[in-house]
């Protein structure tokens, strides 16, 4: 992946943050139509298992921002996630513990903080707190 994108869809999550420019509808952003939205409308219920929304789409396989919802849960226990795609993820309200495997290392997020995972960085979610509602932009094939 090239700098250019990494830094258009940085800036992207910043926008989107900021309440910018929003997409409830994938599929329109996908097609080209305009598409708006509210990253704190609607919030899903994520009461048995995280939940998880593709809110802007662009360029199929290259960039995708989306919304979860988490409401208490973490990985599995011995669980860890080495995705072969970059992945920039943003606390928006609630709270979340990561841990990443090399370099080992716990991150402890609050609303505002976020964290850049290249691809291949593997880690876990150790926890998250009630009504945590995350913002995460995928650069690259998400399998």
């Amino acid at each position: 992946m090239g700098m250019g994108k990494l830094i258009a869809a940085v800036l992207t999550g910043v926008f989107l943050s900021w309440g910018i420019v929003m997409n409830t509808n994938a599929e329109a952003a996908e097609r080209g139509h305009f598409a708006m939205g509210n990253i704190s409308a609607d919030p899903l219920d994520a009461t048995d298992e995280e939940m998880f929304e593709d809110i802007l789409v662009m360029a199929p396989g290259e960039v995708a921002v989306e919304r979860i919802f988490s409401e208490g849960q973490a990985s599995p226990d011995g669980f860890w996630y080495d995705q072969s795609w970059d992945e920039w993820v943003m606390i928006m309200t609630g709270g979340a513990v990561l841990e990443l495997k090399d370099p080992e290392k716990e991150v402890k997020m609050g609303p505002g903080d976020w964290v850049y995972l290249p691809a291949n960085c593997v880690h876990r979610v150790k926890s998250t707190e009630k009504k945590t509602l995350w913002l995460a932009i995928h650069v690259g094939e998400r399998e």
